[in-house]
């Protein structure tokens, strides 16, 4: 009797043990994946779509802008089956105006004007990219995304903001980013617009077979 309860103990901690490390693992998978289900500024898409993708970019990143071009073209082409969004993650120490291109999206997002600024910093990335002073190109920017100038240069000043910044890279640094463009396509770390690329294909074959 006492050998069998000996085994019934040892079973109960081992299964409580399993528990515990697959409520662990369960739990850091399904935080990359989550978005808070409110929908943010710097959030697009269709908030129960198949597929959640979360973006950590770099403005002046010729391959973000590259990735950028597909995306759009991708929900373009597959509506309301992916909800994307976006975390800053500069590199600042190869790209010079990185911060600054992230600190303006960040205010253009606190007047809800995010995804406008997003997409025309992306498109005049060109014009901006190799200047040594592209603060006139982000205003040109800022007033084509109708921006309030006020509020704006208020917000430029903010150090929240660069805070902010920094928290989103640091989380993308715990996360396993190291170079840019990285995406976390339903949890999974996707490095680069051709892995990007497959992935999504790999998935919208999927669903359209189990339709």
């Amino acid at each position: 009797m006492l050998k069998m309860n000996k085994k019934i103990v040892t079973l109960i901690i081992v299964v409580v043990c399993a528990t515990i490390i697959f409520g662990i693992k369960f739990f850091k998978e399904d935080s990359i994946k989550d978005f808070n289900l409110q929908i943010s500024e710097k959030t697009i898409g269709h908030p129960h779509a198949p597929i959640r993708i979360i973006e950590f970019v770099d403005f002046q990143c010729p391959s973000c802008a590259s990735g950028f071009k597909y995306l759009k073209k991708f929900m373009r082409e597959h509506p309301n089956t992916i909800l994307l969004r976006v975390k800053y993650f500069p590199l600042t120490s190869i790209h010079k105006h990185a911060l600054i291109s992230a600190r303006y999206a960040e205010c253009a997002s606190r007047q809800d004007k995010f995804w406008p600024f997003y997409d025309l910093l992306f498109k005049h990335q060109g014009q901006w990219s190799g200047l040594d002073h592209a603060a006139p190109i982000f205003e040109s920017i800022a007033q084509k995304a109708d921006l309030d100038f006020e509020k704006l240069n208020h917000c430029l000043e903010d150090k929240k903001v660069d805070e902010l910044i920094e928290e989103n890279k640091e989380y993308g640094s715990s996360l396993g980013v190291k170079s840019i463009p990285t995406y976390f396509v339903n949890g999974r770390i996707t490095v680069g617009n051709k892995s990007l690329r497959l992935e999504l294909d790999r998935l919208i074959k999927d669903f359209q077979e189990h339709i």
